[in-house]
């Protein structure tokens, strides 16, 4: 999944961009938006 941003799976996993600028001026992944990455993840279970 290249395609997603960093910002994106950082939002989706919970962690906090290391990165200052990020920190300050970047603004949280709407839900739609996390709910369609997660959506794509490939499934290991049946």
């Amino acid at each position: 999944m290249h395609d997603v941003p960093r910002l994106v799976r950082l939002n989706i996993v919970g962690q906090e961009a290391t990165d200052t600028n990020d920190r300050v001026y970047a603004e949280e992944t709407e839900l739609p938006v996390m709910q369609n990455v997660i959506e794509r993840l490939p499934v290991c279970w049946k």
